[in-house]
């Protein structure tokens, strides 16, 4: 009677000697004991983990995890049995894969077509000339949209509001949420996933993914049992608690790998937030379930076409091996650390902003009437349409995507369908020795320099828009030709001499022969003397630039900029127009990270729309997040990371131009080439036939591709960004470090997104906890801390957590193995514990059962008069954990985590 009984859960002690059940470990967590404090009054100690809801906390019941009886069975199975048994032990994770990979596939794809028909839709009136119709059209599609995807979690299964992974958490460590991921769950989690993406809300759609696969895992848990069944396997080798838990976990990790196609970031996913119980063997399963979803979500996406990765970047190869040398020690001891310090700051603020609107606002008050959640979620969808339209609108300013304006800074590490629009020609993977033809074309002082360069000069050159001078004596000499025949008109002439003047400075130093060989860019002779040619800036007027395309992720709301005459010349159709505020309001999330993600571009965004689009974004998602919509915050972290990332890669940018110091240095060497050696300081890797005309003195020295290497990508820098927010809010380090290197396909990323996702946990930690598991105390479930509170000494012990009365402690109320239906009623009506323990006729403990059970049982019995009898062995749970009650309440807390 002296001792503390409990039931082994993992989500807290179930002391029987303390009211309502709440965790001993809970009300010892209150903070420790005043020196005037009797050992009694640990309720009163200053509360620092636990649900903020006691009475809905004792609404929870708890699995069991303890297995009953294996050893006894599995002595006498059968070689057949056995066989059996491997392979549903391994069968059921590849089916979970496989239904979890087809889901989720189905999800994502319905949310993208979903959002790019919203966003068309609204473009198309922009490009009316309606803003006010473009307005109105936008709110009416959000809140329709929101409306239709709150619709059945308001009104039919208020459980499936928000993600869920809190829900999976809990579940994994022992709190009993069976009810909670059945087949409409799923069904509710899909399609309201599918619509709170698509109507625009600042939400994602992996947390419910990650659900999804949950409840097809614990779908596959109900078949264990009448499996083992039909093998005959005793009941008391059964637990069913077990295999939910398991399958459970199988199937959280398979919605990581489908939803990320990143198997092992979701096996990390597993182990590192939301499971507390694993063993060797179930982490096999869970990478072989993982591997299976990934393998399905990409067949399909290759299917329709898309491509497997979700944000693959371009890591280069032997030609842009600058992609291979993208930091320095500049940047590992200074960027990457200032980055995830600021990002772990601000994923702490999100953290207490969005944990704040929720206990202050949704459950005080919109969580009491279906009314006020569906207003907010209304009121949400308004305010964010409104700001995504208004933005662009306010910064309607238009950039023409060229060389001048998104290369210059550049690295190099460009994608091949951009960089083709400025080189041509193919390229030479092995070095080789000049021929003597070529050689003897080519200036004795470029000669000495290199010799094993002029293979490639032949095969890949610049376009003549890039620099606005080419090296081309067939072409100069058939425009000289043109120019010089006996019909040639004066204005014919005078555009022959324009262009060769532009060149004829920095050719004088070469011989004739030579020098001839050296004109202004133009395609053909015809465009040429129609006016249309490209001269150095290296006098003035110049139009030297390369028009881009960069894809449809860059949106416009201006009509196309007809062609414009300058005074050296017209250009071709120039590039492609783009709003940088729209390209990331009125794009979806997915084009929004591809456009940040890009490399080798560092003028695509300027920092006011970024640092704009932000704030806004920002605000959104805290006060979107834990809305009555199915929904997740993964994405919405990757884009608020990405864009402080490329913020702090501008600024980085600015400062060291401004100081005039090379940031990279590494970047600065003699670098070699699968082409042969291009040996200029200061440049990049593109073809040494640009190195040519810069040492001819044809290219201007700050000219595109020239000042790159000195400074450190801003694609990389999102990419770092989007990992040390995403950190900085869940503190999943391992899980978040695999999951870029997997969705990203650069490996070389571990380094630099590993160092700013510890430092963004360390700094993060001493401002506010971690996302996940403080919202799990906003739901009220009782699930221990991972970690002992630091406040607390080791002077606890069990009894301090026990309410006294009068200074005593109040007797235990045990139970019989056999009860009439009176004395339980009586016990029950005369405490508020959760469980009891049950003792035999000696007054042993020989188990103990709950409240709900015995409440289950008779309801099950219909047992009615007072003097019936119920046998409480059928249903108490013999495992019991008993410790003294002077036992430290840390090492209590260590015994049920």
């Amino acid at each position: 009677q002296d001792q503390l009984v409990c039931s082994h859960r993992v989500s807290g002690i179930m002391a029987t000697n303390y009211p309502a059940g709440e965790s001993a470990v809970y009300e010892a967590a209150r903070g420790p004991r005043q020196p005037d404090q009797s050992p009694a009054s640990g309720a009163e100690l200053h509360h620092i983990h636990g649900p903020i809801d006691e009475k809905k906390s004792l609404t929870f019941d708890s699995l069991q995890f303890a297995p009953a009886f294996p050893l006894f069975w599995k002595d006498r199975r059968t070689s057949s049995s056995r066989a059996l048994i491997a392979c549903l032990k391994y069968g059921l994770p590849i089916l979970v894969g496989v239904a979890s990979g087809v889901l989720i596939w189905v999800m994502d794809s319905a949310a993208n077509h979903l959002s790019s028909l919203r966003l068309t839709v609204v473009l198309g009136q922009f490009e009316n000339g309606t803003h006010w119709g473009a307005w109105i059209v936008a709110v009416c599609l959000a809140v329709g949209i929101t409306a239709c995807g709150s619709v059945l979690t308001i009104f039919w299964l208020p459980s499936t509001a928000s993600g869920g992974v809190p829900a999976i958490i809990a579940l994994l460590n022992g709190i009993n949420l069976r009810k909670d991921f059945m087949l409409q769950h799923m069904f509710v989690k899909l399609l309201g996933g599918v619509l709170a993406v698509g109507s625009g809300l600042c939400v994602g759609p992996e947390a419910p993914m990650v659900f999804i696969g949950a409840c097809v895992g614990a779908a596959a848990a109900r078949f264990v049992i009448p499996i083992s069944r039909l093998m005959k396997q005793p009941s008391t080798a059964i637990n069913k608690d077990i295999a939910l838990r398991d399958y459970v976990s199988i199937g959280a990790g398979c919605g990581i790998a489908a939803a990320f196609r990143a198997p092992i970031a979701g096996l990390f996913f597993v182990l590192e937030e939301v499971a507390s119980h694993h063993e060797r063997s179930h982490i096999l399963r869970i990478f072989l379930g993982g591997i299976l979803a990934m393998l399905v979500t990409i067949q399909l996406s290759l299917l329709v076409g898309e491509f497997p990765v979700l944000f693959s970047v371009f890591t280069g190869g032997t030609v842009q091996s600058q992609c291979d040398n993208f930091y320095g020690l500049g940047e590992v001891l200074l960027f990457f650390p200032v980055i995830g310090g600021f990002c772990g700051v601000l994923g702490a603020t999100f953290n207490a902003i969005n944990v704040a609107y929720n206990k202050r606002v949704r459950v005080r008050w919109v969580n009491r009437s279906r009314f006020l959640k569906c207003l907010e979620l209304f009121l949400l969808a308004t305010i964010t349409a409104t700001w995504q339209v208004a933005l662009p609108v306010l910064f309607a300013d238009e950039t023409t995507a060229s060389t001048n304006s998104v290369i210059r800074g550049s690295n190099s590490c460009i994608r091949p369908e951009i960089w083709s629009q400025m080189f041509s020609g193919a390229i030479v993977e092995q070095k080789s020795t000049p021929s003597p033809t070529v050689e003897a074309q080519v200036d004795a002082r470029l000669r000495s320099e290199s010799r094993t360069f002029l293979e490639t000069f032949e095969t890949m050159v610049p376009l003549p828009c890039l620099f606005g001078v080419m090296y081309n004596p067939n072409l100069c000499s058939d425009a000289e030709d043109f120019a010089t025949r006996k019909n040639a008109t004066p204005s014919d002439v005078d555009i022959w001499y324009r262009c060769v003047k532009m060149v004829a400075n920095a050719t004088q130093h070469m011989n004739a022969t030579l020098a001839d060989d050296f004109c202004c860019g133009f395609d053909s002779v015809d465009e040429l003397f129609s006016g249309v040619y490209y001269v150095p800036c290296t006098e003035t007027p110049c139009n030297a630039s390369c028009p881009l395309q960069l894809g449809d992720s860059f949106k416009s709301l201006a009509p196309p900029v007809p062609q414009q005459e300058t005074a050296a010349g017209s250009a071709p159709p120039g590039g492609q127009q783009y709003s940088q505020m729209a390209s990331l309001s009125l794009a979806t999330t997915g084009q929004s990270l591809m456009s940040l993600f890009l490399r080798g571009l560092p003028g695509l965004f300027g920092p006011a729309p970024l640092l704009i689009f932000f704030v806004l974004y920002f605000i959104s998602a805290a006060v979107t997040a834990g809305a009555a919509i199915p929904s997740g915050l993964v994405m919405p972290y990757l884009l608020m990371g990405a864009i402080i990332g490329r913020l702090f890669a501008l600024l980085y940018m600015w400062l060291f131009t401004i100081i005039g110091v090379q940031a990279n240095s590494a970047a600065h060497a003699s670098v070699q080439t699968g082409f042969g050696p291009c040996l200029l300081d200061g440049s990049t890797i593109f073809s040494c036939a640009v190195q040519q005309l810069l040492h001819a003195g044809l290219v201007p020295s700050d000219a595109p591709f020239l000042e790159t290497g000195r400074f450190f990508d801003p694609g990389v820098a999102a990419a770092v960004g989007a990992a040390a927010f995403m950190n900085g809010s869940s503190r999943v380090t391992m899980f978040v470090t695999l999951t870029m290197v997997e969705i990203t396909g650069d490996v070389k990323l571990i380094l630099p997104v590993g160092l700013a996702c510890i430092v963004s946990q360390l700094v993060a930690d001493r401002i506010y906890p971690g996302l996940f598991h403080a919202l799990i105390d906003v739901a009220s479930m009782p699930v221990l801390p991972d970690d002992w509170p630091e406040v607390l000494t080791a002077t606890h012990r069990v009894c301090d957590a026990i309410e006294k009365v009068d200074g005593r402690f109040p007797p235990v109320v045990s139970c019989e193995v056999v009860e009439t239906r009176g004395a339980l009623d009586a016990k029950l009506a005369s405490c508020r514990h959760n469980g009891f323990p049950v003792v035999n006729r000696a007054g042993r403990t020989v188990g103990i059962i709950r409240r709900r059970m015995i409440e289950k049982e008779v309801e099950a019995q219909g047992i009615v008069e007072s003097h019936s009898q119920i046998n409480l062995g059928r249903i108490m749970e013999f495992h019991d954990v008993t410790i003294p009650h002077t036992l430290p309440l840390d090492r209590a807390f260590r015994l049920f985590k």
